[in-house]
């Protein structure tokens, strides 16, 4: 084949997700060496020229964000991966686990910094449907108190026990809410603040926030799928359907009714989320200069989670042959994925049908957006083995 029919085979892959009913609309943008591969929008009553672009709720793509300004601070001396959460949080000093007996004791060693940007805490989430500590969450509708502010959010969170001992498992987590509380005791400003100044700005991504403002709510993308973010993958439909769905409780849209988050929460564009990829593939901010060193991202982009807790598994879907770094999965074992990517490709993804890559070594950075919260389907998966096939 040409390479320019490989090129129109992503489109083709992203067509066929539309065609069949599956997704309402994906719009993607994919660079490399700086330069468009693809790009574009698709989907049911879309006008591609339309004068402002679609906004996203982008679920936990908001975690890389986080980490990145938790990194900085790292850079910058202000924080340390080794540094007790207790020292933020006092709520965080005496600590119980959850065991597999089933009873409750105290947690061997105190929650730091490193295990929260990884997942190695034993926090967790509503939606892991194996976890007893997660199906208190669940039955508490933690992810639904949306009116909390992120200080009352966290002291709910370490209310309840821990999944396992810190550092001795990997659980997906509300440990990036945490994080997100961290970063405003330390620059004593509210996290959406510390983001302008900190990542935002520096980036130029001028559409990324906890709220949309009134003037464009009617280009905040319908989402489809679950109403409920704590839905367990063994109730989840095997297809999806396109019927609307509201999660103004959990995901609110209106200024006056957004709590920022950590782990969630923001609103976002593909451009503007491109910019962000854009980053993390060169280390560079808006004007050219350096955003985070080279050192400083090598040593971010390390594997940190151990063999014997591979692989990575979030309810019940695995991440076969990635591992986990200071911002998200990266591959560490190629002959073990299940789908054409790169051999130290990194990212994430979120609840709602976002997803992003970069792969350094390639000069390749890929944003997908849909918006179908918990979709059984792996659609970036395969728009993004369509990618490496095209290259």
């Amino acid at each position: 084949m040409e390479a320019i029919d490989r090129k129109q085979l992503i489109d083709k892959v992203i067509g066929r997700f539309i065609t069949n009913d599956q997704f309402s609309s994906i719009e993607w943008k994919i660079e490399r060496n700086g330069k468009n591969f693809s790009s574009g929008i698709l989907g049911k009553n879309i006008i591609p020229e339309q004068e402002k672009a679609p906004i996203y709720r982008i679920y936990s793509m908001t975690k890389p964000i986080i980490a990145i300004a938790a990194i900085k601070a790292v850079e910058q001396g202000l924080l340390r991966l080794y540094d007790p959460v207790f020292n933020y949080f006092d709520c965080f000093k005496n600590q119980m686990v959850l065991s597999s007996s089933g009873k409750l004791e105290h947690a061997k060693t105190l929650i730091n910094i490193e295990q929260l940007l990884t997942h190695k805490s034993g926090l967790s989430y509503g939606f892991e449907a194996s976890c007893p500590v997660g199906n208190l969450y669940a039955r508490e509708k933690l992810l639904h108190k949306s009116d909390l502010d992120l200080n009352d959010f966290i002291k709910e969170i370490s209310n309840f026990p821990l999944a396992f001992h810190p550092g001795e498992g990997w659980r997906y987590s509300v440990s990036l809410d945490v994080v997100a509380g961290v970063l405003e005791v330390i620059y004593q400003k509210s996290i959406d603040k510390i983001l302008q100044e900190i990542v935002f700005e520096p980036l130029g991504m001028n559409e990324t926030q906890f709220f949309v403002h009134e003037k464009d709510l009617d280009r905040v993308a319908a989402i489809y799928g679950d109403d409920n973010i704590d839905s367990t993958a063994v109730f989840r439909n095997r297809a999806n359907k396109l019927i609307k769905s509201n999660v103004e409780d959990f995901y609110p849209s209106a200024q006056e009714k957004a709590k920022p988050r950590g782990g969630h929460g923001l609103f976002s564009t593909v451009i503007d989320y491109h910019k962000f990829t854009t980053m993390l593939c060169s280390g560079l901010d808006k004007n050219g200069n350096r955003f985070i060193s080279e050192k400083m991202m090598e040593f971010a982009l390390l594997n940190r989670v151990e063999e014997r807790r591979l692989p990575l598994i979030i309810d019940t879907f695995e991440l076969p042959g990635y591992g986990y770094n200071l911002i998200g999965r990266v591959m560490i074992d190629q002959s073990k994925a299940l789908s054409l990517t790169g051999k130290t490709e990194f990212g994430w993804a979120g609840a709602g049908s976002t997803y992003f890559w970069v792969d350094r070594e390639e000069s390749l950075t890929g944003v997908i957006m849909a918006q179908y919260l918990w979709s059984n389907i792996p659609f970036a998966e395969e728009i993004k083995s369509a990618v490496y096939q095209a290259l």
